[in-house]
């Protein structure tokens, strides 16, 4: 009765306003021991970027208003994956990597009334694609793997989604494009995705597909052979089975073709398996491995494949409180990552592989 009685005291907008957070830190130790402290190729390492440091990999404050039809949603991030998240934004008049690279998420939605099931989307939000997400306690391990370092965690644009026959959803959407909050060439890409979501069996099919490198935004008439016409077509499919909630499987296959100039077509590919065990509530074992090629460096900005294996415990001692110890190896038929020489310039000798270890707490709320 007392909660009630306090609740009807507060002003109107607080029983619209949720605030949720986190803070994510860690520690990781690269055996190469990388000359320039990067645990990652130039362009990944949204988790545990940086090598023998304690450090903030992500702290997040969410506000979400949710009058509805209406939902706002800002979501304030700093850390190293937020860097690496923020990396590529084309740089020009009020965009590039440090005008909105604290904004993670900020959204409106309207759920039409007259259409059960339909939502409308605008600004920006997580992308569509992929198994794992940019929060690692959502995640089955704590690093992430090239599957998603090398797709988009998150577009800006507008998207209707729409929900019926209780397990299927439908997407449609118009971005500016890769994960790019700021445009960087003339037209905007598309994205499609077809998901079914059930207690036990979940599958997604989602689709990105326009014209992502860089470009001209200063005009409406694109010069014929520009980056402006030149598509990057995405596929993304994933399928999740949980047969019980101690034995969960998951598989990622990932399929894309650049068209990076003229006369050139060049392709990747990726595939991820991951299993996650919990003996008891508190407890999870997860495993991961995956090949990514990119023969002809579509995406990776190396002609080379990849090859990642990785092994996490998990522990919840608390409601509120992750701990995970993982160790990860890691192997490219390019020189991709940093070793502890230097050359006469003060770079970093490449190596083929690397093996760490990482352990990361999360506190979120």
């Amino acid at each position: 009765m007392l909660v009630e009685e306090v609740k009807s005291s507060l002003p109107e907008w607080l029983s619209v306003v949720q605030v949720h957070g986190l803070v994510d830190v860690y520690y990781a130790f690269n055996v190469n021991r990388p000359a320039d402290g990067a645990n990652f190729p130039p362009g990944t390492g949204s988790t545990a970027k940086r090598f023998n440091e304690f450090n903030l990999n992500l702290a997040a404050l969410d506000v979400i208003v949710d009058k509805a039809p209406v939902v706002g949603r800002l979501t304030l991030a700093f850390g190293n994956g937020i860097e690496v998240l923020h990396a590529g934004e084309p740089r020009a008049v009020a965009t590039g990597p440090d005008v909105l690279r604290n904004v993670l998420t900020a959204s409106v939605s309207f759920a039409p009334p007259m259409v059960p099931g339909l939502v409308l989307v605008m600004g920006k939000f997580p992308a569509h694609v992929g198994f794992e997400v940019m929060a690692s306690k959502d995640n089955w391990n704590y690093t992430r793997a090239y599957l998603g370092e090398y797709s988009p965690y998150y577009l800006a644009g507008a998207k209707a989604t729409y929900k019926f026959l209780k397990y299927f959803t439908l997407c449609g959407m118009i971005v500016n494009g890769w994960q790019n909050t700021g445009e960087n060439n003339l037209w905007k890409s598309v994205g499609t995705m077809v998901a079914f979501n059930h207690e036990h069996v979940s599958l997604l099919w989602g689709t990105l597909v326009g014209p992502e490198l860089p470009g001209t935004v200063n005009t409406m008439v694109p010069q014929l052979n520009s980056p402006d016409t030149r598509l990057r077509v995405f596929n993304d499919f994933v399928a999740v089975l949980k047969p019980s909630k101690h034995l969960n499987f998951a598989a990622q296959l990932d399929v894309g073709y650049q068209h990076p100039a003229r006369d050139q077509h060049t392709f990747w590919h990726g595939l991820g398996g991951y299993v996650r065990m919990m003996p008891v509530e508190q407890l999870a074992l997860a495993l991961r491995a995956e090949y990514f090629l990119d023969p002809m460096n579509a995406v990776t900005g190396f002609a080379q494949n990849l090859v990642e294996a990785t092994a996490t415990v998990e522990l919840r001692p608390a409601p509120f409180l992750s701990f995970k110890l993982e160790g990860r190896a890691d192997y490219s038929t390019a020189p991709v990552f940093s070793g502890s020489a230097v050359d006469a310039a003060g770079t970093p000798v490449g190596a083929n592989s690397q093996t760490m270890v990482a352990g990361g707490a999360v506190l979120f709320f």
